[in-house]
């Protein structure tokens, strides 16, 4: 329950401007008592089709204001941003977290950007973060997380399949018990992490990224078999013809599959730059990427940057050993100092003070 006595309400506007992907998280922010006693919260969302109006944006200056927006290039978003850059008001991003908090859908906000834009995740923030390993207090709490989140789907995204175990997902891919799987969840084409060079240097697109796979199967072991899991919003029509059709080490799945039910039972992930590494790195799996994203350049995975160091990787697989004390302390700080439950007081109020800290750096 929130406080019901609060202290006086600041006079910063905060200008939100959101277009949801899920619905209900927008009145996480819109509708939480302890944001609304604190700022003035100036909803400047469009409906769904409606077009950008920048003018009705003009009448607010950047004196005590600070402008809450969903993503960086998401749909109409970067308008809204170089109107903000363009007029001194300084930005929060919001995006949200690819793991659950307390159970529930989590955001993120950052003040550099989403992704490998982050300012939070930069080398010079990670280098402090380093400098102090948890504690054995904070051991618990994160395993204590692990569990709450192993062997369930987490809902983080919607799935029409339920959750399985690895013997299962062999099972009805007719694999066998001893095959080690590679679990390569799809992006989305037009997502920032796959558009913008500095998140995804060489893969342009879904089917390269699978032509790059298909390219490199024969240097993984016989004993490991890929599994390639299409986003929803990203099918491929022909991808089983097109891709690595006659190959025995790769299968091709859509909906019938659980994507947490991969992550977790998989023996490493291979991706861009998919939140999906996040998650993996929870129940300390080796992650592959081939693009830049919050744990990039951190040691926590192992990056590819061309088709011969994927190769490498794919030939050695068998021998990668993730670092699960750096996976831990990234996880750790990711769940309980990065993300927001602001259906909680406690990260109510720490998104009131991230806010209070931008207003005073302006």
């Amino acid at each position: 329950m929130f406080r019901s006595v609060l202290a006086k309400p600041w006079r910063t506007k905060l200008l939100f401007r959101y277009k949801p992907l899920d619905t209900g998280l927008e009145a996480r922010i819109l509708g939480n008592k302890i944001i609304n006693h604190e700022f003035r919260v100036i909803d400047l969302s469009e409906p769904w089709g409606s077009p950008v109006d920048p003018s009705r944006w003009r009448k607010y200056s950047a004196k005590n204001t600070v402008a809450l927006v969903w993503g960086m290039f998401k749909l109409e978003s970067p308008v809204f941003i170089d109107f903000c850059r363009n007029s001194g008001i300084p930005l929060i991003f919001m995006e949200r977290s690819p793991l659950l908090k307390n159970g529930r859908l989590a955001l993120y906000f950052d003040t550099g950007g989403t992704t490998n834009f982050s300012a939070y995740w930069s080398a010079g923030n990670w280098f402090k973060i380093m400098q102090n390993p948890l504690t054995p207090e904070q051991l618990d709490s994160l395993q204590a997380y692990r569990k709450s989140i192993s062997g369930i789907s987490t809902g983080v995204d919607i799935q029409k399949s339920g959750f399985e175990t690895a013997d299962e997902i062999k099972r009805k891919l007719g694999l066998p018990e001893d095959k080690k799987i590679v679990f390569c969840p799809m992006q989305v084409d037009h997502d920032v992490t796959i558009t913008t060079p500095e998140s995804s240097p060489w893969i342009r697109n879904m089917s390269q990224f699978l032509g790059v796979v298909a390219e490199c199967l024969d240097a993984m072991p016989d004993d490991y078999h890929i599994v390639v899991k299409e986003h929803p919003r990203n099918v491929i029509d022909g991808a089983l013809t097109q891709f690595g059709a006659n190959s025995q080490k790769i299968s091709f799945v859509r909906e019938e599959i659980n994507a947490n039910s991969l992550c977790q039972g998989c023996d490493a992930v291979l991706s861009i730059n998919s939140g999906m590494g996040t998650e993996a790195m929870v129940f300390h799996k080796p992650v592959i990427s081939l693009g830049k994203s919050f744990y990039s350049d951190k040691g926590l995975n192992f990056e590819a940057r061309n088709t011969d160091e994927l190769k490498e990787y794919f030939s050695s697989i068998s021998e990668l050993r993730p670092p699960t004390a750096l996976q831990d302390l990234y996880i750790y700080h990711f769940v309980f100092d990065y993300t927001y439950d602001l259906e909680t007081e406690d990260d109510s109020a720490r998104f009131v003070n991230l806010v209070k800290r931008v207003v005073r750096c302006v």
